[in-house]
């Protein structure tokens, strides 16, 4: 219907989603929710009370006996139950074959979300290699990319190139559940990936920031001599996430090399063309130098000599004329004076900037001044 994953709103909503108001939070943010901040008191029967039901289908072999555990498993809470029946299945010792059959019908055939997640769930203890396409298909669908992730990881040779495929294909709380368990990767390609956007997501980048950061090895990316233009932007958008101290994931008090990064960005910084996503992170990072995280172990006496020049300039840059363009954000404002290019423009994209999206030319010239001179840069 869609074309091309990742699909609007995760595939959501789902077939079996009931008729009526549109839910405030549906299935897929309450799951990230809970998996990230806290437990809501479980509605689903016992993993135990499920192990029978199981063992019957696997070993009858019955359509009718698959189909009758289909509808209990689909009055569970798939997430209730996951994890403390891969417990009891590993404990049974089912025939491997025989129990992958009976998830791969859950899996394919079945019409209920908590059924078909339960069957994922199953093919992660008895599935293999073969599994991994309807794996890829159905973790496109947030309800369900948790699951896939788990069993893409228990069953294909090539963990982390599988994750990364799947990680591509979700941009929401799936994106987040995938990437959490690329963290380690040795992969060269995906720890690229995760500097230069893989960390982004629909959520907050606050999520994967720190993650991209250590797994992705920032700082020694940036020593490098010849720095890109996609990198350093994603590293503009790391060290944003990081700035927002106190927030729900790792920040920057608790990256070991967020200082030596910080001055690297300034370094590079100076020299590059000034987006707006490079001043806004100039800005962030100006304010956290200059009203440091109250934090013990954060060095402060480092503050000062490790703050570049750079942060001062770009912190309140000014136009050389009156801005017709005004782009608001909840915390700040920034005002561009486009240039005549800009205007003459015809090729626009989407911009992310902190909080918001806006509408920009996919090059953005800007007339700015600096150290008194007003420059022209694209």
């Amino acid at each position: 219907m869609h074309g091309p994953v990742p699909w609007p709103g995760g595939g959501s909503p789902l077939p079996d989603t009931p008729d009526g108001p549109r839910e405030f939070l549906n299935s897929i943010v309450l799951d990230g929710i809970r998996t990230h901040h806290f437990a809501v008191a479980s509605e689903s029967p016992p993993a135990t009370t499920l192990i029978s039901a199981v063992t019957e289908a696997v070993t009858a072999g019955d359509p009718a006996v698959t189909a009758a555990l289909h509808d209990r498993l689909a009055e569970c809470r798939a997430l209730d139950v996951a994890d403390d029946l891969v417990r009891e299945l590993r404990e049974l010792d089912l025939p491997a074959e025989s129990l992958r059959t009976l998830a791969r019908d859950l899996t394919e055939f079945g019409t209920r979300r908590d059924a078909v997640a339960l069957g994922i769930v199953m093919l992660g203890v008895s599935g293999d290699a073969r599994d991994r396409d309807l794996l890829l298909l159905l973790g496109g669908l947030e309800d369900l990319t948790l699951y896939c992730a788990v069993a893409l990881a228990n069953t294909q040779p090539d963990r982390d190139p599988a994750l990364h495929e799947l990680a591509q294909r979700v941009d929401g709380w799936g994106r987040i559940h995938v990437v959490e368990r690329l963290k380690g990767t040795q992969d060269p390609t995906i720890k690229a990936w995760l500097l230069r956007g893989g960390f982004r997501n629909g959520v907050l980048n606050e999520y994967l920031a720190h993650l991209a950061a250590t797994t992705g090895g920032l700082h020694d990316a940036l020593l490098a001599p010849d720095v890109d233009a996609e990198l350093l932007d994603g590293t503009a958008d790391i060290l944003i996430a990081l700035a927002c101290t106190g927030g729900p994931a790792s920040d920057i008090t608790d990256y070991p090399d967020a200082l030596p990064v910080i001055a690297r960005f300034g370094e590079l910084l100076a020299d590059a063309a000034p987006t707006l996503t490079l001043i806004s992170a100039a800005r962030s990072l100006q304010r956290l130098l200059t009203e440091p995280p109250s934090e013990p172990e954060w060095p402060r006496p480092r503050y000062r000599t490790t703050a570049p020049p750079v942060f001062g300039a770009t912190r309140t840059p000014r136009l050389v004329r009156p801005c017709p363009i005004r782009i608001e954000q909840p915390h700040r404002r920034i005002h561009v004076q486009p240039c005549p290019e800009l205007l003459r423009s015809r090729r626009h994209r989407r911009l992310s900037i902190g909080h918001g999206t806006y509408s920009a030319a996919s090059t953005v010239p800007v007339r700015l001044v600096v150290g008194g001179r007003a420059r022209t840069r694209s």
